[in-house]
């Protein structure tokens, strides 16, 4: 009988032996299972953020980029107004010439183009006001002796200065011709001398 108990005890003993080997492999292997998952899901999650970080960074960038257009339009649309503003009231100041001044403006022009023979003054209309028979006249006598000068009956409507015709060949000294045709060599000058460059 002491045979039988002790076979007893011993399958008894194999049995828990087995069944703390059984449950310890089982336990490692749900411990590594369950450290597999979990990482898992921690990359995941790192994934996730890390995505999450670029879509914001990169709705955050287009957002701050709008923004920096959206000024800088205004900014150019306001430096844009100032240079408008600095021409009309360029125009405004031509068109405001004192006689005297207006004198030596045709006359200056006029020898500027070493013109000969006979030319045609085309007056603008809001300067025909300057072109009196003496004036003309005035105008012939300081300019070259070769030269003759013939005022014309018609006037440029709704402009200041004049036009200089010979032939086919005419000199444009309008006064809006004149600011247009320095406006844009002036504006990056002006704009340096009225804004800091960012």
């Amino acid at each position: 009988m002491s045979d039988i108990k002790k076979l007893t005890d011993k399958i008894i003993q194999d049995a828990q032996r087995k069944k703390e080997i059984r449950l310890n492999d089982g336990l490692k292997k749900l411990t590594q299972q369950e450290k597999f998952q979990k990482n898992k899901v921690e990359r995941q999650v790192e994934d996730l953020l890390q995505r999450f970080e670029k879509d914001v960074q990169a709705e955050l960038s287009l957002k701050i980029s709008d923004l920096h257009v959206k000024s800088r339009s205004r900014l150019l649309a306001t430096k844009q107004a100032v240079l408008d503003e600095l021409f009309e009231e360029a125009l405004v100041a031509l068109r405001e010439l004192s006689p005297e001044e207006f004198n030596q403006f045709v006359l200056s022009n006029i020898q500027k183009t070493h013109l000969t023979g006979d030319a045609e003054i085309v007056m603008g209309e809001d300067s025909l006001h300057y072109a009196t028979k003496e004036v003309v006249e005035r105008w012939q006598k300081q300019t070259d002796e070769n030269l003759h000068l013939l005022l014309s009956e018609t006037t440029v409507p709704n402009r200041g200065g004049f036009l200089l015709r010979q032939g086919e060949v005419e000199f444009n000294f309008l006064f809006e011709s004149l600011v247009s045709a320095s406006e844009e060599d002036l504006s990056n000058q002006l704009l340096e001398l009225i804004f800091e460059e960012e």
